[in-house]
């Protein structure tokens, strides 16, 4: 069984081979559904422990993004995805959005009508769906 640390290099150098494009399809093996059921229960701590306690603004990013896919979006308007992030400002927002795209997760680009969007790139989903199998696994486990 591969390490977090091995799946994320294997995943990285897929997405490196594979031109670092855009994947357009959902995860298969993933449970349907986990990671907007995180993204949820995540909102719903701030609405009992307010939003000062729970910075995670990449990783809300992270799950909102692919649980678009799932839902078959395949891309997001920047500005809604930036919403995702509810604890922090717009501007740091925009800075975790930059990180994440600097990082290689999460490129940006433009719809027909020139307006900025958001998606996961390969490697993003890849990371997000070692991630998911594994927390499946673990929650399995017991």
């Amino acid at each position: 069984m591969l390490t977090g640390d091995a799946k994320l290099q294997r995943l990285f150098a897929r997405d490196a081979s594979a031109g670092g494009e855009v994947a357009e399809q959902s995860a298969r093996e993933v449970p349907q559904g986990l990671a907007g059921q995180l993204y949820l229960e995540r909102r719903q701590r701030v609405a009992f422990f307010g939003g000062g306690l729970f910075w995670e603004p990449a990783w809300d990013l992270l799950l909102y993004l692919y649980d678009a896919i799932e839902n078959g979006v395949a891309a997001v308007e920047r500005e809604r995805a930036a919403r995702a992030c509810a604890t922090v400002s717009d501007a740091s927002a925009e800075r975790w959005i930059t990180m994440l795209c600097t990082q290689g997760f999460a490129p940006e680009r433009r719809d027909s009508s020139g307006r900025q969007e958001l998606c996961l790139t390969a490697a993003g989903i890849g990371a997000m769906e070692a991630y998911l199998i594994d927390l499946a696994a673990a929650k399995q486990q017991g």
